[in-house]
C-alpha cells in the first residue's frame, strides 16, 4: 500500500509550515535542505522520505516521529488519519507504536 501524491504533500506542507512557524521558514529550509516548494508530486513517498530523513537527522527518530504523527493528526479526519498513518508506518517513515 503506497501513499497517494495528495495526502504525501498534505503531509509535506503541514510539516514544513509547522516547522516554519516554529523556528522561522529559513531555519526551516536550512535543516530540511529544502523548500515548501521541494514536494515532488513524481516521486511522493521519496519526498517525505527526504523529509523524515531530514527532520530525523536535525531534531533525532522521537521528535520526528511526533512532528509527523501530528501532522498526519491535524491534517485528516479519524478513520482517514489512521488509515494515512498505516501506510507511513508500512513505509518505514512512521513508528507504529505511538499514536
Amino acid at each position: 500500500m503506497a501513499i497517494d501524491a495528495e495526502s504525501a504533500e498534505k503531509i509535506y506542507r503541514e510539516l514544513y509550515r509547522t516547522l516554519g512557524r516554529a523556528i522561522g521558514f529559513q531555519m526551516a529550509r536550512n535543516i530540511v535542505n529544502m523548500g515548501e516548494d521541494g514536494f515532488n508530486r513524481q516521486d511522493p513517498e521519496g519526498s517525505l522520505s527526504q523529509l523524515a530523513k531530514a527532520l530525523s537527522a536535525a531534531f533525532g527518530k522521537t521528535t520526528a516521529n511526533i512532528m509527523l504523527s501530528t501532522s498526519v493528526k491535524s491534517c485528516f479526519k479519524d478513520e482517514e488519519s489512521e488509515k494515512v498513518r498505516q501506510e507511513l508506518i508500512s513505509m518505514k517513515l512512521l513508528q507504529g507504536d505511538r499514536k
